[in-house]
């Protein structure tokens, strides 16, 4: 049977206008960054976006959640500026939605076997089952 009204879990997009900034900050200050350290500056962008997406929702009343890709231990590659998912705990995001919350997470983002920010790059895999797309 199909669910009509908003879907429950949102992976965010990043506003590509704000990664290009930091990414040129980035290049302000190095000619050519350090692949590691730049998905560490290009991942804030998408932090923002969740956390201000999260609470309009609260402020209209939605019961919501935001996490990023560390959160939720989105777990990749190490390939900076273009890893790949390796796996997902999705243990988090099913327990808010078992709750009834609105579960936004960041969808550019993850984190290595070492625990470093990791940038997905354009041919990474399509959103986890979790992830639910209006169609």
């Amino acid at each position: 049977m199909a669910r009509s009204g908003p879907r429950p879990c949102r992976r965010t997009l990043r506003d590509g206008g704000e990664t290009n900034r930091l990414i040129a900050l980035a290049k302000e200050i190095q000619a050519h960054p350090e692949p590691r350290e730049l998905d560490v500056v290009a991942s804030t962008g998408e932090q923002v976006t969740i956390g201000l997406l999260t609470m309009a929702l609260l402020e209209l009343g939605v019961k919501a959640r935001s996490y990023s890709g560390w959160q939720v231990k989105i777990l990749t590659n190490s390939a900076y500026n273009r890893a790949r998912i390796t796996s997902i705990d999705e243990s988090a995001i099913r327990r808010d939605l078992r709750e009834g919350r609105v579960v936004v997470v960041a969808g550019f983002q993850g984190v290595d076997g070492e625990g470093n920010v990791t940038t997905l790059g354009a041919a990474a895999p399509t959103p986890p089952p979790w992830h639910s797309p209006r169609r």
